[in-house]
C-alpha cells in the first residue's frame, strides 16, 4: 500500500472528438472531509465516467516554476490542469487543481512535491497519481495538552481509553517513531458520548501532565483492561504523582478535553485507530511508505 495510490480508476484519457470533455474512470474510493466520508460522483457521463473540470491555469506560478526546466515546467502545468485538488473541499465542489493553486495552501505545497518528481525524472503517470492523495486533509486547530517536544512532524493518535484498540494504537506510533525518529507523538482526545470513562482517563492524563509524567499515566491507563476514577487514582499513585494537586487538576480539564473532542469531530473522526500526520488524516494503522511520503511531502521547499 502507498500513500500515492489513484484516487481514480485509470488515468487514461478516453479517446474523444474535438470539442468533447476529457473523461476517465469512475472514482472508486472515496476522501476524507470534515464532515466524514463522501463518495464523489457528480458530473459524471452518460456512460458512467466522470468530466473533467477544464483546468483554468494558463502559466505556471513563478513558486512553482523556480528550479524546473522550461519543459518540466510545462509538464507539471499540464498535470495540474489534468487533476483534481488534493484538498477534500475541492474535490467535493469538483475544482481542478488548478484552480485550488490560488486558495489553497495544502494544494501548492503537492503541486511543489509533484514538480520535485518531475525533475527527478518520474513518470507521468507518477507525477499525476502525486496530485491525487487519497489520503484527507483537515484543517485542525492547534491543539493544547500533553505533547511531545522538537521540532519534527507531529502524529496525532486518536486516544479513546474505552477502545479495544487504543493500546494499538499507540503501540503502532512507537513504531513508527522508532522508524522516523523525527515524528513527535500526542494524544488526540476522542471519544463517542458512551464511552463516558474515557473522559476520565483522558481528564488524568491531563492532569498528570502537569506534574511532567503524561506519558507515563497515558501508559498505565492503556494497559489497564477497564477505566474508571478508582483505576485512574491508583495509576496516579503507581506513578508517583502528588495526589492532592492530582485530584485538584483532574477536574479543571474539561476546557481542553472539549477542545480535543470538538477538534476531532470536526475533522471527522468516527472512532479509532485513526491518525493525523500535520493535518494529513491517516486511517487504520498507517504502513510505514505512507509516513514516509507525507515526511517527504511536509519537507517540501
Amino acid at each position: 500500500m502507498t500513500l500515492i495510490v489513484a484516487l481514480l480508476l485509470g488515468c487514461q484519457s478516453a479517446p474523444s472528438e474535438p470539442g468533447t470533455p476529457t473523461t476517465i474512470e469512475p472514482i472508486a474510493s472515496k476522501r476524507s472531509t470534515p464532515a466524514g466520508d463522501i463518495a464523489v460522483d457528480q458530473d459524471r457521463m452518460a456512460d458512467g465516467r466522470l468530466q473533467l473540470k477544464p483546468g483554468t491555469l494558463q502559466t505556471l506560478p513563478a513558486e512553482l516554476a523556480e528550479g524546473l526546466e522550461p519543459d518540466q515546467a510545462q509538464k507539471l502545468l499540464q498535470a495540474l490542469n489534468q487533476s483534481y485538488g488534493a484538498c477534500a473541499s475541492c474535490i467535493l465542489e469538483g475544482i481542478s487543481a488548478s484552480d485550488c493553486l490560488a486558495t489553497c495552501p495544502v494544494q501548492t505545497r503537492v503541486a511543489r512535491y509533484a514538480g520535485g518528481l518531475i525533475a527527478q525524472g518520474s513518470s507521468d503517470a507518477e507525477v499525476l497519481e502525486s496530485l491525487r492523495f487519497t489520503e484527507g486533509w483537515v484543517d485542525l486547530p492547534e491543539l493544547g495538552g500533553p505533547a511531545e517536544t522538537g521540532e519534527g512532524p507531529v502524529l496525532l493518535v486518536v486516544t479513546d481509553y474505552e477502545s479495544p484498540f487504543c493500546g494499538q494504537s499507540w503501540a503502532h506510533a512507537i513504531q513508527l517513531q522508532a522508524e522516523f525518529p523525527s515524528l513527535r507523538l500526542q494524544p488526540l482526545f476522542w471519544a463517542p458520548e458512551r464511552h463516558v470513562q474515557s473522559d476520565v482517563a483522558a481528564r488524568g492524563v491531563l492532569a498528570a501532565a502537569s506534574q511532567g509524567k503524561w506519558k507515563e499515566m497515558h501508559q498505565a491507563l492503556l494497559v489497564s483492561q477497564e477505566v474508571d476514577r478508582t483505576v485512574v487514582l491508583q495509576a496516579a499513585e503507581q506513578i508517583g504523582l502528588d495526589m492532592g494537586r492530582f485530584r485538584g487538576d483532574l477536574f479543571n480539564q474539561g476546557e481542553l478535553l472539549e477542545a480535543h473532542q470538538q477538534a476531532a469531530e470536526s475533522a471527522g473522526v468516527r472512532g479509532d485507530p485513526a491518525f493525523f500526520l500535520d493535518g494529513w488524516r491517516l486511517r487504520g494503522l498507517p504502513e510505514s511508505q505512507i509516513v514516509s511520503e507525507l515526511i517527504a511531502l511536509q519537507q517540501a521547499p
